[in-house]
């Protein structure tokens, strides 16, 4: 229920500000979690500390794990295998050289880190579950248990005959929160404010629609690669202009992570007053995203037809989508 999830999210964090009297933080979460799946804990998280900063934990393990000086050149790349209880993903990092960054910061090597998203890999090998107690729906405490993927039965060879993975340099298996690459990444920040130590590539963005009598990818987010500063909208172009039909009091596109086969259980919605449209309206798009904001990303639909106003996207979970 996301009425509970938001009271705990705000209780967890108003506890953490109480203990470290601070307005500065930076919290660490796993990479295959969008941006959509972290917005109850980040929102509340934002509204406890005045200076939150989300980090990947993919980013924080390379600057704990991974001694610049054994890069070898731009384009060395590093994979970060994470694994979680019952879950094991991997991110694939490549070094990026900035003669800016090397001048400012020259323990960096010049080298920042640019993030391609994330894989889910699957496993079938586990070792002794861990068990810890919780409290579920009802407000009863129970135990659980969990199995952990064993890190020794990861096949490297097929990992690089991934498409989306390919050949790497380096690996890091990660087992516990690299709490110290945070650290250093908030130290190295200092020393360059304004210089990205990183770079994200943002997982497409897409949903289905009606081409020719059958349906197709349309992308909000399409090869998009940003430097993550606070509080600065990017802006993410859409070439492609989108057609709403008539007739409908509201829209919700479903949306999709990656080429469209992973759905994110999320809805693009529209709803204004001048719905329904009586004729077919084409509409240019208007997206940006703000790293670490409430809601990052931020989507307009801007009519043609001028006598109509621009709408703005709201987000939803797929279950609290309106009937048409």
């Amino acid at each position: 229920d996301r009425g509970d999830a938001d009271c705990a999210a705000y209780s967890i964090a108003r506890d953490l500000h109480q203990i470290f009297l601070n307005d500065s933080m930076i919290w660490l979460f796993p990479d295959y979690l969008s941006d959509f799946e972290l917005e109850i804990i980040r929102r509340n998280i934002n509204s406890a500390f005045q200076h939150a900063t989300p980090l990947p934990r993919s980013i924080a393990a390379v600057f704990q794990h991974v001694d610049v000086s054994r890069i070898s050149g731009q384009n060395f790349s590093v994979l970060i295998i994470d694994i979680l209880p019952e879950h094991v993903y991997a991110t694939k990092l490549v070094a990026k050289y900035s003669a800016e960054l090397d001048k400012v910061v020259p323990e960096t090597r010049g080298f920042a880190w640019e993030r391609h998203p994330s894989i889910n890999l699957e496993c079938t090998h586990f070792i002794e579950p861990i068990e810890y107690e919780t409290v579920d729906e009802f407000g009863a405490w129970s135990v659980v248990k969990q199995k952990i993927p064993d890190k020794n039965k990861i096949d490297f060879a097929h990992l690089k005959g991934i498409p989306e993975i390919g050949d790497f340099t380096f690996y890091v298996v990660l087992t516990d929160a690299p709490v110290v690459g945070g650290v250093r990444v908030s130290e190295l920040q200092k020393k360059a404010p304004g210089i990205p130590l990183w770079y994200d590539h943002l997982p497409e963005l897409s949903t289905k629609i009606p081409q020719n009598g059958i349906f197709d990818n349309f992308f909000f987010v399409k090869n998009a690669r940003v430097a993550p500063k606070r509080g600065i909208a990017i802006d993410i172009p859409i070439c492609e202009k989108f057609t709403l039909p008539p007739g409908q009091k509201n829209y919700e596109f479903p949306l999709q992570r990656g080429s469209g086969d992973s759905s994110l259980r999320y809805v693009a919605s529209l709803k204004s007053k001048e719905f329904p449209l009586n004729q077919p309206t084409t509409c240019a798009l208007k997206m940006t995203y703000t790293y670490g904001a409430d809601k990052p990303y931020s989507l307009t639909f801007i009519p043609d037809n001028h006598s109509l106003h621009p709408i703005s996207v709201e987000w939803l979970p797929a279950h609290m989508q309106s009937s048409s």
